[in-house]
């Protein structure tokens, strides 16, 4: 849904809707990835996870481009740094992940991870008090377990989520027709974070 015609104004609202400043987006890999999934048993596991996380580099710059007052974002502390600045920060993910890859308890880098359990280490990392999950479908229920099992979320997820419990979790349906100026893609995450010290 990257290449809808208001996605400009649809996002904006979007964000204006969270209520706080303090929002990123961690934007999926969208048609890309699934490419590099399609071709992951030529390319190999650990190349077509990479190949998938540089996906959502490019549609990071993409959306940048589409949002007025953003800014693509390497690092957790460019967070801070768009927020002072009146920013709406863009998280490319691939310098994270690779930082995450050396670490105690790396994500797996299988096609069980996607930017949905990315969007939810990156704001365990910033200490986000919710995480929201853009999508096609509602999930009222808040079972995220129950929503992996059905695909609506990665595998990994409630796995993830099990290391940050006062993290809120939601899935928004945005492709309500009731909701449709919320509606970016199935794979565009944002959160609300915690003021940063």
């Amino acid at each position: 849904m990257l290449d809808l015609p208001d996605l400009t104004t649809r996002l904006t609202r979007f964000i204006v809707s969270l209520g706080t400043p303090q929002v990123v987006l961690v934007v999926g890999g969208g048609p890309a990835a699934d490419l590099v999934r399609d071709r992951k048993g030529q390319l190999g596991a650990d190349k077509s996870h990479w190949l998938a996380v540089r996906a959502m580099t490019f549609n990071a710059h993409l959306v940048e481009g589409l949002l007025e007052g953003s800014r693509v974002v390497t690092s957790l502390a460019q967070c801070r740094s768009a927020w002072r600045h009146d920013r709406t920060p863009i998280f490319d993910p691939y310098a994270f992940m690779l930082d995450d890859a050396g670490s105690r308890s790396p994500l797996p880098r299988t096609w069980q991870v996607t930017s949905d359990t990315i969007a939810a280490r990156v704001a365990r990392a910033l200490d986000a008090d919710e995480l929201v999950l853009l999508k096609s479908v509602a999930w009222p229920d808040g079972d995220i377990a129950e929503a992996a099992r059905r695909g609506i979320v990665d595998e990994h997820l409630p796995r993830e989520l099990h290391a940050a419990p006062r993290l809120t979790v939601r899935i928004e349906n945005l492709r309500d027709k009731a909701q449709a100026w919320l509606t970016i893609g199935t794979q565009t995450v944002s959160f609300r974070a915690s003021e940063p010290s």
